[in-house]
């Protein structure tokens, strides 16, 4: 990974929700609501599959740079459950909070 890339994933993995501004928290919600319905509207398209592949790679690198990243596992554990694997993601989940 690139230092500017390796500077980004360390930033992101280290960020909490405190740490922005209301008007971005704001935005961010407006976004992944908006995120969510793409998603489950494309959950039936032939690449839903690996857009999940993907998704679980990149948490389970923002674990490895930051174990215990709430978010990240929050998000594995989502990604898990859309694959059936219902008992590890509780698992997962549980562990974010």
């Amino acid at each position: 990974m690139s230092p500017p890339a390796l500077a980004l994933a360390e930033f992101a993995a280290t960020l909490r929700h405190g740490d922005l501004p209301p008007a971005v928290r704001e935005a961010a919600v407006r976004s992944l609501v908006d995120t969510i319905g793409v998603a489950i509207k494309g959950q039936q398209h032939p690449v839903a599959a690996m857009a999940l592949d993907a998704a679980e790679r990149l948490y389970r690198k923002a674990l490895d740079a930051q174990a215990g990243n709430a978010d990240a596992l929050h998000y594995l554990g989502v990604v898990q459950h859309q694959r059936g694997r219902h008992d590890e993601a509780v698992r997962t989940i549980e562990r974010a909070v």
